[in-house]
């Protein structure tokens, strides 16, 4: 196959995930540079704006299938749009992002992947390097994660050269489904723990959480964890964020799951460990919960 034919099944490939494009990049040269790297894969619809606010108030109608955010002199605040995006209700939350630099310092690499971000490309790029960035990002899915102090792609299957470690290449075998259960664990209990500082986030994690349960008790063949998911899922499903001040009723609802975390760390595992002693507290408040089914103590007098 010659190379022009190989770049033309690309584009045939590529161009159905990229007809709504939105570019985010405040300096005209550079933005100029991206589109015109874009309108090499595609026909779609770019629309490039300047700043992070514009970029999120135009994805809400225009929805785009991939972001192209550049750093730039703000990167704090453009990487906080990739948050804010990712903890949105928007359609086009799960949309692929990526982002580019010319300063591929391991600081701004590793910002960007803790943000939410699919990829990273560094300036000056060839269109063999855009390609390849917008293969992996449109054709090769990865595990979404959907927690309290992260939300996005699997982190550990993230592809910058820069990036060192186990689990980095795409083609890496994912999480076992024992892993696959004691995140989701870990989840649910940091998603109570924390309740109070995001509620939103909270009722949706533990939402897509209850869900991810129940899939992997049934792949275990296991009655006991698809009933103790189920009453869970029901529970959550209607759950508000009024309800979710219900401290008691959720922890009786979310103690028999609960009850199977392991305490030793899985380094594979996508969670946080770094607790405040009063973050740590609410973090284990379930071991010490005495479910409303359970026989209660008897007073000493």
């Amino acid at each position: 196959m010659t190379p022009l034919r190989t770049k033309a099944k690309l584009i045939e490939v590529l161009s159905p995930h990229l007809q709504r494009v939105l570019i985010l990049d405040s300096s005209p040269g550079s933005v100029r540079i991206l589109r015109d790297g874009m309108r090499q894969f595609t026909t779609g619809k770019i629309h490039c704006v300047r700043t992070s606010e514009q970029a999120f108030e135009l994805a809400r109608d225009f929805n785009p299938q991939l972001f192209l955010i550049d750093l730039g002199s703000t990167p704090d605040e453009n990487l906080q749009l990739v948050r804010s995006i990712r903890r949105s209700y928007l359609a086009c939350r799960h949309a692929p992002i990526l982002v580019c630099t010319s300063r591929a310092t391991a600081e701004a690499i590793y910002a960007s992947r803790d943000a939410g971000v699919h990829e990273f490309i560094v300036r000056p790029f060839k269109p063999v390097d855009l390609a390849n960035r917008l293969s992996t990002v449109t054709l090769k899915s990865r595990d979404w994660v959907e927690g309290m102090r992260y939300v996005g792609p699997d982190r550990r299957r993230f592809n910058s050269g820069s990036f060192s470690g186990t689990k980095k290449r795409l083609d890496d075998g994912g999480l076992s489904d024992e892993s696959k259960l004691q995140q989701s664990l870990k989840i649910v209990e940091l998603a109570i723990a924390l309740k109070d500082h995001d509620p939103s986030q909270a009722v949706r994690a533990m939402r897509v959480q209850s869900e991810n349960l129940l899939d992997l008790g049934i792949t275990f063949n296991d009655p006991r964890l698809v009933k103790e998911a189920q009453t869970f899922l029901r529970y959550v499903t209607c759950m508000t964020e009024y309800d979710l001040a219900k401290t008691e009723d959720l922890l009786d609802v979310s103690y028999p799951l609960l009850t199977r975390i392991v305490d030793q760390r899985d380094s594979t595992i996508e969670f946080d460990t770094d607790f405040g002693s009063d973050e740590l507290v609410r973090l284990k408040q379930w071991k010490s919960h005495i479910p409303s089914t359970a026989p209660k103590p008897i007073p000493l007098w």
